[in-house]
C-alpha cells in the first residue's frame, strides 16, 4: 500500500472513501481497487442516477 498507482492514488482514496469523522479519526469506506465499494467516487455516484 506504499505506493499507488499514480502520486495522486492515496489523496484520491481519501477523497472518495471519505465517510465522517471524529476529533481523533477520519472514516472512509470502500476498497481503493474497487471504485464501486467507495460512495463518492464516479462509478458510485452514476450507479445511484447522482450524475
Amino acid at each position: 500500500m506504499k505506493y499507488g498507482k499514480n502520486k495522486y492514488f492515496w489523496n484520491e482514496y481519501i477523497f472518495e472513501g471519505y465517510v465522517n469523522y471524529e476529533d481523533d479519526m477520519i472514516m472512509l469506506a470502500g476498497f481503493p481497487d474497487i471504485p464501486l465499494s467507495m460512495p463518492h467516487s464516479e462509478e458510485s455516484q452514476k450507479k445511484r442516477g447522482e450524475l
